[in-house]
């Protein structure tokens, strides 16, 4: 039997409410963030907080770093984290895992999916997906697992104004670089 996981999309609802002191407003100028464990990198509008935090899954605790950028001028969430499961890859089921995540993922943030596509990374198999907050707000996210750890990748963006389709947000999301 293949082991599944819920994976914590909806940490963003964290990151609504977050008010970090290192937010200012957004620049044409980007921040090459660098992963504590050099396992990605990801172009943010300024210099990211680094948040460390863990969770407590069915398959035990993990712990991971959440980077992310607030925007008060804009008004926009940026925010980047890597996880490894601890779990053997061989009883890992990629697509279920996905699939199980962002259900428990709009479920706890009560929020709703509007848009969900099938996206690959370096053969990673991944969503990207857009979802729908209380009032305009909106995040959009891009998720990869790599199988072999398995570890899981994750770029979203958050919009008070519902505009996830902004070229800053498109810029953010196609910066992930996983090494």
């Amino acid at each position: 039997m293949k082991c599944t996981l819920l994976i914590p999309f909806a940490l963003a609802t964290f990151l609504v409410s977050c008010n970090s002191s290192s937010s200012k407003s957004a620049s044409n100028h980007q921040y090459k963030y660098v992963a504590t464990d050099k396992s990605y990198t990801a172009e943010f509008p300024a210099k990211p907080t680094e948040h460390p935090r863990s969770t407590q899954t069915q398959l035990g605790k993990i712990n991971y770093v959440m980077v992310s950028y607030q925007d008060n001028i804009n008004h926009r969430i940026y925010s980047t984290f890597n996880m490894k499961f601890p779990v053997n890859p061989n009883h890992f089921d990629v697509e279920q895992g996905l699939k199980n995540g962002l259900e428990a993922a709009t479920k706890i943030s009560n929020s709703t999916i509007t848009s969900e596509n099938k996206i690959t990374y370096k053969s990673y198999p991944g969503r990207e997906v857009t979802i729908h907050f209380k009032g305009s707000i909106t995040g959009k996210a891009r998720l990869f697992i790599d199988p072999k750890g398995p570890t899981l990748y994750q770029a979203f963006a958050i919009a008070k104004d519902g505009n996830v389709n902004s070229p800053e947000i498109e810029n953010f999301l196609n910066s992930l670089n996983i090494k």
